[in-house]
């Protein structure tokens, strides 16, 4: 087999087996090898693969991260996540993978690389070579100016010569970003990003309590056959938006159907619309916190309370910021917003506190009224 360029020399692959051996072993072994040879990939800019091999400074091919290459041949793959191509893609109110997020977030220029490494390809690939849920590898991460892809492509997650996923765990995968970076409720922080990872975590799904352990890929990437005689084609989930009509189908890969029948796109609603209403009245409790917090500003409770006003936005946040609406996690969805609440009346309640003591200017005038009896008494 050989490959090449237009107005390249033809090489063999053997010839780059010489030098890169393990990752054409990797590639000999995947269905790649039947279809993909080194060039889709590893295009030449200038001179020729000669001339790489004799001085594998010169003539360095390229790497194409993007998707466009796998879609191809993975054509209805690549639709399904390329919700950004297509015209109805909202970015004030919807996310994608396949978003370039340089063009909504330009600020990421100057953030420096730990955003890289969630929010490019470059970095996702830097990334998920550290096991660890909030190692980030910044010393190998590219500076965001360099970044040549910024939506999250299949080689962020697929290593392309073996087609394999990156890690063998897909949930370890998925929460290398989609993490809080450790944040806690220091009295400070208001707001906690990402907590996908930390509301899972000892989640029915992952504690063994519910009927078989439930990772990320199991609701979000729910997959159905093809089905020829109603013109559907196959899905694979690559949206990575959660479909409760898909996951309830008999025909669904997941599972969910056996326990749960057609009935749980009800049951994922009324879990929601719980949780739901709980933020909307702590809006309201937020409201007269803010009101409170102000009224106390210059006495010696301020402080301590705005600790707890800040603890109750981190706790909000977290609900909020994880976007399940306390379905990776309702007990402690519903525990983070009982805390906020409490936080939030605690400040109010001290405002109250603070009416019923003793002002300064009373006490001020009680001093000077006792000093003038005092004199007075005195004379």
């Amino acid at each position: 087999m050989t490959i090449g360029t237009a107005g390249a020399v033809e090489v063999s692959v053997q010839d780059c087996k010489t030098c890169h051996l393990d990752m054409y072993q990797k590639w000999d072994e995947s269905a790649h090898s039947q279809k993909i040879e080194c060039a889709t990939c590893h295009s030449l800019v200038n001179g020729d693969y000669n001339d790489h091999i004799a001085d594998p400074s010169k003539s360095v091919p390229e790497v194409d991260l993007s998707a466009d290459s796998c879609g191809n041949c993975h054509v209805d793959i690549f639709d399904e996540w390329n919700e950004y191509g297509e015209g109805t893609f909202d970015v004030t109110i919807m996310a994608s993978h396949s978003e370039p997020v340089i063009g909504v977030e330009p600020r990421l220029l100057e953030a420096g690389r730990s955003c890289v490494s969630c929010k490019s390809t470059d970095g996702g690939i830097f990334n998920i070579e550290e096991a660890g849920i909030y190692e980030f590898a910044e010393e190998e991460l590219p500076e965001p100016e360099d970044v040549e892809e910024w939506r999250i492509t299949c080689v962020a997650c697929h290593e392309p010569h073996s087609t394999l996923l990156r890690m063998e765990d897909a949930t370890l995968l998925c929460s290398n970003c989609h993490n809080s970076e450790g944040a806690v409720p220091d009295g400070e922080t208001t707001i906690a990003r990402h907590t996908q990872w930390e509301m899972y975590n000892d989640s029915v799904y992952s504690s063994g309590k519910h009927p078989g352990d439930i990772g990320c890929v199991d609701c979000h990437m729910a997959e159905l056959p093809e089905n020829e005689s109603i013109q559907r084609n196959a899905v694979s989930g690559h949206s990575f938006k959660i479909n409760t009509t898909v996951l309830s189908s008999p025909e669904a890969m997941n599972g969910c159907y056996e326990c749960h029948g057609e009935s749980l796109p009800a049951l994922v609603e009324a879990k929601q619309e719980g949780i739901s209403a709980r933020l909307e009245n702590l809006e309201q409790l937020q409201a007269e916190a803010t009101r409170a917090l102000e009224s106390l500003n210059g006495t010696v409770e301020y402080e301590v309370q705005q600790g707890n006003y800040n603890n109750a936005l981190f706790y909000i946040s977290s609900v909020r910021n994880d976007g399940s609406l306390g379905i990776h996690n309702g007990e402690s969805a519903r525990n983070e917003l009982n805390t906020a609440e409490g936080l939030f009346t605690e400040v109010i309640e001290s405002e109250a506190k603070d009416e019923k003591a003793p002002g300064f200017e009373i006490l001020t005038t009680l001093g000077i009224l006792l000093s003038t009896y005092y004199l007075i008494k005195k004379e």
